[in-house]
């Protein structure tokens, strides 16, 4: 961890916990609908990270994306049930579970075929439609929200009273620690 101020370094950030989505468009971001990973199967869903405070620190919506059409056969030894889902890592050819994706940017999936000895598998791509960062002063007071989408980094700065501002007080003191990447 590191910080840019001698202030008291908080706690770890813990995560990653994994939601359906969030209840409003309010800064920082109110994720709701907890979920397990497994639950998170075949959907968009949002990830999030939190520091010792509850606050969330990191906030993002995943979104899988399958970017071809193209179609990978797997022979599959012993077999599976027909219209059974099975996961392979990318590119792979040993069935995983799904939760062994989460720490994937991507994976193949695909439904076992009617003879049970092959699964046609597709790519699945986990795309980070927007990630927000938010940085707090020590007294809990969100301080700063920086976005990354499409490839781009906004940077929004708040005053004490939570208002938008172009330049942040002087006597601003602020705890910075390194994130965990987005899974």
């Amino acid at each position: 961890m590191t910080a840019t101020t001698s202030a008291p370094i908080p706690a770890l950030v813990t995560g990653p916990r994994y939601y359906r989505s969030f209840a409003s468009y309010y800064i920082p971001f109110r994720p709701v609908d907890e979920l397990t990973y497994a639950q998170t199967e075949g959907a968009a869903y949002s990830v999030a990270y939190h520091d010792a405070e509850g606050r969330v620190v990191s906030f993002a919506k995943v979104q899988l994306v399958r970017p071809s059409k193209d179609e990978r056969l797997i022979p599959l030894a012993g077999g599976r049930a027909p219209g059974t889902r099975v996961y392979f890592a990318p590119d792979g050819t040993e069935p995983i579970g799904y939760a062994d994706t989460a720490d994937l940017p991507a994976y193949d999936v695909g439904t076992v075929g009617p003879s049970g000895l092959s699964v046609a598998v597709v790519r699945i791509e986990k795309r980070i439609a927007l990630h927000d960062v938010y940085i707090y002063r020590s007294d809990g007071t969100l301080r700063e929200r920086r976005t990354e989408s499409g490839g781009r980094t906004a940077v929004e700065v708040y005053d004490r009273t939570g208002a938008r501002t172009e330049t942040p007080p002087a006597d601003d003191i602020v705890v910075r620690m390194p994130l965990p990447p987005v899974r």
